[in-house]
């Protein structure tokens, strides 16, 4: 095998390999934080901007958050609220309102056609990134480079990719054809995308049985409609099962439980810190599910579609068989345990030393954002450092902060 000549390839200060919100966000940052012209490389494989949450067609996916917490810049909070006032078709939302999902989409590409018009060098790489080696040469199916720096923007992994018969994933529900109304559906995984599939069902115009399934048979909670603030009394339990248990007296008393959990977003990260190896393993093990239902909820008005809707039933696995389907639509997503993580070039990494699992089994081993020599990661991977690192309102914050680490150490 004839060996790569380094000297000649093209070399970036900064690689960022994904192109959905982290990437975006990442590369928007270190544009703004800049101290003299960047040469960056943005790699993404699909859904440049949108990456898989703002990818969607259909315009009844909604956020589960508030149009007021979802600007992309933690210094501009109002960003988001304001492009949405200048937009004709959007200039109706409320700051409290829960947008569809595909117009952030358009958000992000605005975000994106910025930078690219800054005064840098930006090159899109729309490949798949296959290997990562120790003198960060960055290999895709035609394309050799390095880089000074290289950010692992990876987002959520998507649900199962490979249709077999009768079973699909939900990026392709939206041309698929759909059963006739006397015949179910299954919906395989139970979460915010088994909903979104949901949906796009019923907005079809599929009017039969749907199964919505996991293995505990339980979904994600609701947002109220008229959030208030919660003052909590400081200073919070340092241990992790004190916490919860004041949490649930919390909710108890107060009675408005959503507002209990939201107020602990701004703490949830320092508290998570100082919290033993062992108190982690176990949360993420055995909690974190229960904690995501409750954690990140669906916008109010479609927890009521679901009430009100006769012919849906939620289905535990533990509990029942599944039914006969005429289509199953395979919504089981994200996975934070890193053996089992799906993405090759993760396990490429893993291999060879490059990144090393969390001692909780959960996401890589960080020293803040650095995951490797030069090697810098966002999102999910991050798990097992800090806990909550998948909603717009904590990687806004991370990419910035990233941005800064990444321009400060070149």
């Amino acid at each position: 095998m004839k060996a790569t000549n380094i000297s000649k390839l093209p070399t970036f200060d900064i690689a960022i390999i994904g192109g959905g919100f982290s990437g975006i966000l990442t590369l928007a940052n270190a544009i703004r934080f800049a101290k003299k012209p960047l040469n960056i490389a943005l790699f993404s494989r699909s859904n440049l901007a949108h990456g898989a949450a703002y990818s969607t067609r259909d315009i009844h996916h909604l956020l589960n958050v508030p149009a007021h917490n979802m600007s992309a810049f933690p210094d501009a909070p109002t960003h988001f609220v304001d492009w949405l006032a200048t937009q004709p078709d959007t200039k109706h939302y409320l700051p409290t309102d829960f947008v569809p999902r595909l117009i952030y989409g358009d958000y992000l590409d605005l975000i994106l056609e910025a930078s690219l018009e800054a005064a840098h060098e930006v090159t899109l790489i729309e490949e798949e990134v296959t290997s990562i080696d120790a003198s960060r040469t960055i290999t895709t199916a035609s394309e050799q480079c390095t880089a000074k720096r290289i950010v692992l923007a990876l987002g959520n992994e998507a649900a199962q990719q490979k249709s077999t018969g009768t079973t699909i994933t939900p990026w392709e529900l939206f041309d698929h054809p759909l059963p006739a109304n006397d015949q179910n559906v299954v919906i395989m995984g139970a979460g915010l995308t088994g909903v979104d599939a949901f949906l796009t069902l019923r907005s079809r115009g599929f009017t039969g049985k749907i199964y919505l399934v996991s293995r505990s048979g339980r979904i994600p909670q609701n947002h109220l409609k008229d959030p208030q603030k919660y003052a909590w009394e400081a200073p919070f339990p340092q241990r992790l099962s004190e916490l919860l248990r004041s949490v649930k007296r919390a909710a108890k008393a107060h009675g408005r439980w959503q507002e209990v959990v939201d107020s602990l977003r701004p703490f949830l990260q320092g508290i998570w810190a100082i919290q033993p190896i062992a108190t982690r393993r176990l949360f993420l093990n055995k909690y974190f599910g229960l904690w995501n239902i409750h954690r990140h909820r669906m916008a109010p008005q479609i927890w009521e579609q679901l009430q009100a809707d006769t012919n849906l039933e939620i289905l535990s696995t533990r509990k029942k068989a599944l039914p006969q389907a005429a289509l199953t639509i395979h919504c089981i997503g994200q996975e934070y345990r890193t053996k089992t993580l799906r993405n090759p070039l993760v396990q490429q990494l893993l291999r060879d030393g490059l990144i090393s699992e969390h001692e909780t089994g959960f996401g890589v081993k960080a020293d803040g954002f650095n995951v490797g020599k030069h090697l810098y990661a966002i999102g999910p991977l991050l798990i097992g450092e800090l806990l909550e690192t998948t909603a717009v309102p904590e990687l806004r914050s991370q990419a910035s902060d990233i941005a800064r680490a990444v321009i400060d150490s070149l």
